[in-house]
């Protein structure tokens, strides 16, 4: 720039008031006061408030929703006015349990495999993360297989040389998936995946005859798999590794379920299959009584959750507490289940 040049003068003395505004501006701003690294607080008035991220799922898949749900019982608290919950959308799990132990959230859902997995720094993680914390066990979540009605595959092996949906990187149920075929002998690399799509749009691929089958793992009532099977005929797979597979995985850390019958059109005979929790996780930076907080919604409205998120039925104040995890309780939610019984002291 010419310093002669017409103008310049004015532009510099615009600039270093613009300059000055915008330091006052900062200086008068209140300072963010934090609770170990992960909480969160800002002055409104005479009023702190304490925010809260959870990292929940994609838009149509049941994290999403369950964190909606969730951060509303909590925005609601009268006990709790100044805690203020929101929710963020993501790939799944194992982003989820990165970003709450790099403390870009506070809360997350995941699957109970991934976070064992990441406590003990095996799988997807590569070292421990030994501050995730479990705070409630919420509903279970089965490894799901589907093929259209007719398809010749009959079991998971069948599904070797094929075109299917692997769920998105980052999600709990594609490392499931890679660690499930691992575990039954299949390689990974024989199959032809398609990642990157959501199961809805996957679902809708299935039946126009652009994949072979779609994997996932999700708990059920599932919609996008609903809404599939108003579309064509679908079929769901028996899912069950032999005692001798389970013991070659080394840390088997999955549970037998069923996915009922007569909850899809077509499917009305229950489907035996393996699964894992879904868990509303933590880390031990977050202060214990805004996790006693957040249990606290839940568990006083618990009738609310279910009657918004009905893959919740069944719940009950006990199932919540039962994590069954080799990973701690957050002391907040410890302190509450043995408050009022729900855990032995």
């Amino acid at each position: 720039m010419n310093p002669n040049a017409p103008g310049t003068a004015l532009q510099h003395k615009v600039f270093f008031i613009a300059s000055a505004c915008l330091v006052m501006l900062l200086l008068a701003m209140p300072p963010s006061v934090h609770a170990g690294t992960t909480r969160k607080s800002a002055e409104n008035g005479s009023s702190k408030h304490t925010f809260i991220t959870v990292a929940t799922g994609p838009l149509h898949g049941i994290y999403y929703p369950t964190g909606i749900v969730i951060c509303n019982l909590v925005n609601s608290q009268e006990e709790s006015a100044n805690l203020l919950c929101s929710v963020q959308r993501t790939s799944g799990s194992i982003y989820n349990i990165k970003a709450l132990a790099a403390g870009q959230v506070e809360f997350c859902l995941c699957q109970s495999d991934q976070l064992s997995a990441a406590f003990s720094g095996t799988g997807e993680f590569s070292y421990p993360l030994y501050e995730v914390r479990a705070v409630a066990r919420l509903f279970e979540e089965s490894f799901t297989v589907v093929v259209r009605a007719e398809s010749p595959i009959k079991k998971v092996r069948d599904l070797a040389h094929k075109t299917i949906s692997t769920g998105m990187p980052g999600s709990g149920g594609y490392a499931t998936l890679r660690r499930v075929f691992k575990t039954i002998g299949l390689d990974f690399r024989e199959i032809k995946k398609k990642d990157n799509i959501s199961n809805a749009r996957a679902l809708t691929e299935l039946c126009s005859g652009g994949l072979d089958a779609v994997v996932f793992t999700a708990g059920h009532p599932y919609a996008p798999l609903r809404e599939g099977a108003e579309k064509c005929r679908l079929r769901l797979l028996r899912v069950r590794p032999s005692r001798k597979a389970r013991q070659r995985d080394g840390a088997w850390t999955y549970s037998n379920t069923v996915i009922p019958g007569g909850i899809y059109k077509g499917i009305d005979k229950p489907v035996k299959t393996i699964g894992v929790a879904a868990i509303l996780a933590t880390s031990a930076k977050v202060a214990p009584d805004t996790v006693f907080s957040v249990i606290r919604a839940i568990m006083e409205n618990i009738d609310s959750l279910v009657s918004a998120q009905p893959v919740l039925r069944g719940i009950s104040p006990q199932r919540l507490a039962d994590t069954d995890l080799q990973i701690p309780l957050h002391r907040g939610a410890e302190e509450y289940y043995q408050e009022h019984a729900i855990l032995e002291h």
